[in-house]
């Protein structure tokens, strides 16, 4: 029995002890105990190397393994004398129980019964844990291992562990829960105006040197957020979504290329946040329902159709590009009908360009540009072809109308101030032909309107009947109240659809004047008759 105790001092940082107790016979080695200690950390091995005389060609036998590691002492010791690897730091209480036997060196396997307390790798905080595996050929199987992080919690299964560079693992992963902006927080990327919550999971493979992984998960989304934070507004905002495909983490990126699905709508996402420069992720679908969008930029959209765009920012702004194509679309509650448009926010203000659309027999063409953070909008809209009908459809839910009209034409109109219509500045410049109002027909409509600050006023406004014509003045204030007032000049009652309505036997002209003053929709009425003669 022989017996040998060292003290090893390479590095002035570090103490070393090993101390050995063994059995040498012809045929075998029986080592009783072997004891190396690093500071706290301690390794301690007994076993038996039979055909010893082979041993260095094809060890045979088998060893148990007892570890305590104070994981800090190892990181100091690997950084020290392995710079060339890089591991992230580690820190927390590892003990272990391997069985190892082996048969050659390509024969080496056992079991491993191994208890963690307060590990932390990198950012991972893997906690308190008891974990059982098997080992073969530098190679680690492991049941089960949770591993927690300030952003969440992950789950490995079936994971398998190579005790050799670049140290592969291959798992299962389960997502219990991922909080994306405590992610970047815990990167150091503190203003990343950008949230999620994540759920899901599957098969995952990477390696810790040049740390990287590579996952293929389904995973469940929940409140996404674009803005809405750091003092900007909101930008995109969904409730929930579904998506699948490939994501890779590695020192400089989270990259992902991804089927999503949000309620009933398809699409496809490919984007990469970049813990240096910020995001870009773009977004694709074939059909996408406003409904399913919970807010964008607090405003009102409805609609459905084709979208692509991209969204990108870092810690200090963000910028969304959208290609829209939606049919029944509805902004702010005014019914624009189909339209086809480039969406774009930036620096708060949310821009509609290149905007084309149609209601039915209307046409127009314009650009709007919101300024999210002041809550004012500005814009201009001209309209080649237009029709009197769909105008009140567009307009319905804020001016319903109580009368029908009708009749084809062209106009322009220029806007802005708030949101709110009854505060708004615009100019409208139209003329129509061949309509009606309510059962009354005309020949032409011109009106030409100003509104500052929602009191809105007519510069001119006159139709036509045959050859008679009806002058108006009108004035619309904030709070609904309308003055308008009315002269017809030689006006033939024979042409008119409301007096025939009565009777076919009246003739002659009328002159007159009319006034309607009260609240829009419920004004007083009066006429006077100046002249009445028949012809």
């Amino acid at each position: 029995m022989n017996q040998i105790e060292t003290i090893w001092r390479e590095k002035p940082s570090f103490m070393f002890t090993l101390s050995t107790q063994g059995l040498l016979t012809p045929d075998s080695l029986k080592l009783l105990s072997a004891h190396l200690s690093l500071g706290k950390s301690t390794i301690d091995v007994n076993g038996l190397l039979t055909s010893f005389q082979r041993v260095q060609i094809e060890p045979q036998g088998q060893v148990t393994t007892h570890l305590a590691l104070e994981l800090n002492e190892v990181d100091q010791f690997l950084k020290t004398y392995f710079p060339e690897h890089k591991i992230p730091r580690t820190s927390g209480q590892v003990t272990s129980t391997a069985k190892v036997h082996f048969n050659g060196l390509s024969d080496i396997g056992g079991d491993l019964d191994l208890k963690m307390d307060n590990v932390h790798v990198g950012q991972f905080d893997l906690g308190k844990a008891s974990i059982r595996g098997k080992y073969h050929n530098q190679e680690v199987e492991l049941e089960e291992l949770t591993a927690i992080h300030p952003a969440g919690q992950l789950k490995l299964t079936k994971s398998n562990f190579k005790f050799k560079s670049p140290w592969e693992f291959v798992s299962e992963v389960k997502i219990e829960s991922l909080d994306l902006q405590k992610l970047f927080v815990s990167l150091g990327l503190k203003n990343i105006p950008v949230e999620l919550k994540i759920q899901g999971g599957g098969p995952c493979h990477g390696q810790l040197a040049d740390f990287q992984i590579t996952c293929q998960p389904d995973l469940a989304g929940s409140n996404l957020l674009v803005g809405g934070s750091f003092d900007l507004p909101v930008v995109v905002d969904i409730s929930s979504f579904a998506a699948n495909g490939p994501v890779t983490v590695d020192r400089q990126k989270v990259s992902y290329k991804a089927s999503v699905f949000l309620g009933e709508d398809r699409g496809t996402s490919e984007g990469i946040i970049d813990y240096a420069t910020g995001f870009k992720i773009g977004f694709q679908s074939p059909s996408v329902d406003f409904k399913n969008v919970r807010n964008l930029a607090n405003l009102k959209f409805e609609g459905q159709g084709p979208v692509d765009g991209v969204t990108e920012g870092d810690s200090s702004s963000a910028i969304l590009r959208m290609k829209l194509r939606p049919s029944n679309f509805v902004f702010e509650d005014y019914q624009l009908g189909t339209i086809e448009s480039e969406l774009i926010y930036e620096k708060s203000h949310l821009k509609l360009r290149q905007m084309t659309g149609n209601i039915d027999q209307t046409q127009y063409l314009g650009e709007m540009d919101i300024n999210l953070s002041d809550k004012v909008l500005e814009g201009n809209f001209k309209f080649p072809q237009v029709d009197l009908k769909d105008i009140a459809f567009a307009v319905v839910r804020h001016l319903p109308l109580p009368m029908t009209i009708q009749g084809s034409g062209m106009g322009s109109m220029s806007f802005n101030g708030p949101f709110d219509f009854w505060k708004m500045n615009y100019i409208l410049d139209s003329r129509f032909k061949k309509g009606n109002i309510a059962t009354e027909s005309f020949g032409e409509l011109v009106a030409r309107v100003n509104s500052v600050k929602g009191e809105a006023k007519t510069q001119e406004l006159f139709l036509t009947k045959g050859s008679s014509r009806i002058d108006l003045q009108a004035s619309l204030s904030p709070e609904k109240f309308l003055n308008l007032t009315g002269r017809a000049s030689n006006f033939k009652l024979e042409e008119s659809e409301f007096v025939t309505q009565f009777s076919t036997q009246v003739y002659g002209l009328m002159t007159g004047n009319a006034n309607l003053q009260g609240l829009l929709f419920d004004p007083d009425i009066s006429f006077l008759a100046h002249s009445l003669r028949p012809f």
